[in-house]
């Protein structure tokens, strides 16, 4: 079977790898296995990227690499503590970091830390499911926590490669949509290039799909939403429902700020629809903060429902009025709104 490849994207030379696909065609395991061979050879070392401290004290890293360890490098002796994975040498009775786990809730407790030895990040899972949304450390923000934790490693050498590996449940995700990595819409099967950045939506092999064909178990999950997710590697959390082109005959009537962002709000009277677009009118006197980093000069902190405009917004988009002029403001625009209801 021919799993997923890796050579696809080294040549490429980015230092940044986003990778997505459906479940089990070879993305943790062949990153895990390029990383600690070339780790072995070259006396280089990686990191291993959890998001809490919990994960790393129920040793997550052992975990991680139990399997790949068995089956691809059984002449070695590994010994693990909860941050760091040593290759033993037996005969000289010594052992030497080979990788590291590092959580992204340490980002500013390692800031004085030194890992001139690191070459490759592996951060599995680096999306999650709007169910489990709330564990992003530090919500949509939890990219500026990585890059710091990226710059803390790496130092300005443009050593390290990031190797962000993701099963896809939304492409509109705070990595993706993040303006250092600012990932388009990709077809499938597709590599996408950015000054550093690569994104490639993988997709098995026809021979790796062909040995799957007898699989009770695939059969059996074959048209449910789970089945799209885990077998197709479909975005089954981006349902493009009340997502609209904003009509020529709607007007500004206010915008509102949300994680950095200004949502101009506009209103066509003649359908009765409400639209949620990035372009609003700056000049308008009615701008409403809805966080406290969002809060600014002459914008009015609230996220009240005694605020007449935001109760009128937030009653549309339970009656469902609210058009959102494309899928990433939908995603966030989504999130700024059920914090008026």
């Amino acid at each position: 079977m021919k799993y997923w490849n890796i050579n696809q994207i080294l040549p490429y030379q980015r230092n940044f790898n986003f990778i997505n696909g459906p479940r089990s065609i070879g993305k943790t395991y062949t990153t895990q296995k390029y990383c600690l061979k070339k780790c072995i050879e070259r006396k280089i070392q990686f990191v291993y990227l959890v998001r809490t401290q919990d994960e790393k004290k129920d040793g997550v890293l052992q975990k991680a690499f139990e399997k790949v360890v068995q089956q691809q490098f059984k002449e070695f002796e590994f010994d693990y503590t909860d941050e760091c994975m040593y290759l033993v040498d037996t005969s000289k009775k010594v052992k030497k970091v080979v990788g590291w786990c590092i959580a992204i809730s340490e980002a500013l407790k390692i800031k004085k830390r030194s890992f001139p030895n690191v070459k490759y990040i592996i951060f599995d899972e680096y999306m999650l499911e709007s169910k489990n949304s709330t564990r992003y450390v530090n919500g949509w923000k939890e990219p500026d926590l990585f890059l710091s934790i990226y710059h803390t490693i790496d130092r300005e050498e443009d050593r390290v490669i990031a190797f962000m590996l993701g099963n896809n449940t939304s492409f509109y995700n705070p990595y993706h949509m993040h303006p250092a990595f600012d990932i388009p819409e990709t077809p499938v099967g597709c590599i996408w290039l950015g000054d550093n950045v690569l994104f490639q939506w993988a997709k098995p092999s026809s021979e790796l799909s062909e040995s799957k064909t007898d699989c009770k178990f695939l059969k059996m999950i074959g048209n449910t939403g789970y089945g799209k997710y885990a077998l197709n590697g479909e975005y089954t959390e981006d349902s493009k429902n009340f997502v609209e082109e904003r009509s020529k005959k709607a007007r500004h009537i206010f915008y509102f700020e949300f994680m950095g962002a200004k949502y101009g709000v506009w209103y066509d009277s003649n359908n009765g629809i409400i639209y949620i677009d990035y372009k609003y009118d700056p000049n308008t006197k009615l701008k409403y903060a809805l966080t406290l980093d969002d809060h600014s000069e002459n914008t009015t902190l609230t996220k009240s429902k005694n605020v007449s405009l935001l109760k009128w917004l937030g009653d549309n988009f339970k009656l469902g009025n609210v058009r959102f002029v494309n899928m990433a403001i939908k995603k966030q625009g989504e999130k700024a709104i059920l914090l008026i209801l």
